[in-house]
């Protein structure tokens, strides 16, 4: 399915032609650029793929649907090239706010570190410079990405017999993925596609239940084979991982993980209590035990430790 087309599409403003005829086609993946003079109808093309605007004839579509889909509007982002935002307000403030009209918006960690903003997240929107507006901004159009639990949804509800998945991903993660469906039972085998070459995820992925860890620079024939063979009931590892799988353990519970991915993320003590229902003597404690663990000075060290041995 495309991520977004026009289709013969003419739009007239009275008796002014802004478009006419247009065919766009804009494949999962990619980057497009649309270039032109002044009133060529650039503008309005994208209006109409964000549903701000109708065609007078012809189609748009976003996800093989109307762009003016609730469902839709909530999947697709858009950075203006100069946007208005309350200059008081804090980066994390305008990312929390933008982040609540969304069902299942990124954490502010992710949000953060997609748009490269971690070094300021409790700067006013007012103090920072050209380029870390324009960040903001990127921040407020990418927040809503619902990757990871859009995925679980989709499963559950279509019940496919095998699912390919990464390891990053907004919402919740593909071990996290492959954890709840394994939980869940719901019988569709697993996957992982992806680019960390790390025993560590490797252990994690078979004891979530994958089935499949293949890295994305393999030939796509091996990747069919994969399919083919994890469809079947077999197990897929990838030959050069395989060896090195039993290495040096993860020292970390669960429990533990959870809290420090997210203390690692900026969230407070406080919030991640209330978040995984827990006392914040327990959140605490959770904490110093993996710092102890991790044999580091403080949660953050301690979470850029686990997150860079592939434990988080």
């Amino acid at each position: 399915m495309e991520s977004a087309q026009l289709q013969n599409v003419t739009k007239t403003y009275g008796p002014i032609p802004a478009l006419t005829q247009v065919d766009l086609t804009i494949p999962p993946g990619k980057i497009i650029a649309l270039l032109g003079p002044n009133g060529a109808g650039k503008t309005t093309a994208v209006k109409l793929l964000l549903g701000l605007l109708t065609p007078t004839s012809g189609t748009a579509r976003v996800f093989g649907q109307d762009p003016r889909n609730p469902a839709n509007r909530r999947r697709t982002g858009a950075m203006l090239q100069v946007g208005r935002v309350p200059e008081t307000l804090r980066v994390r403030e305008h990312i929390d706010l933008f982040s609540s009209y969304y069902p299942n918006p990124l954490t502010m960690g992710e949000t953060l570190a997609a748009a490269g903003l971690e070094d300021v997240p409790h700067r006013m929107y007012g103090q920072l410079s050209g380029g870390q507006k324009q960040r903001v901004l990127f921040a407020l159009a990418i927040c809503g990405d619902p990757d990871g639990r859009s995925a679980l949804e989709a499963v559950l509800a279509h019940q496919p017999d095998v699912l390919i998945t990464d390891i990053e991903m907004p919402g919740m993660t593909g071990l996290e993925l492959a954890a709840e469906l394994q939980a869940r039972k719901t019988g569709t085998r697993v996957i992982i596609l992806t680019t960390f070459a790390r025993a560590s995820y490797l252990r994690r992925a078979l004891t979530v239940g994958a089935l499949g860890y293949v890295l994305k620079d393999r030939p796509a024939r091996e990747l069919a084979d994969a399919v083919r063979r994890v469809h079947a009931g077999l197990r897929v590892i990838d030959p050069e991982l395989a060896a090195e799988a039993w290495g040096e353990p993860d020292p970390l519970t669960d429990r533990e993980r959870q809290v420090l991915r997210l203390a690692g993320e900026g969230t407070a003590t406080t919030a991640i209590a209330r978040q995984l229902h827990l006392s914040e003597g327990t959140v605490r404690n959770y904490l110093s035990e993996a710092i102890s663990k991790l044999g580091v000075a403080n949660r953050i060290e301690a979470a850029r430790l686990a997150r860079s041995r592939g434990w988080l």
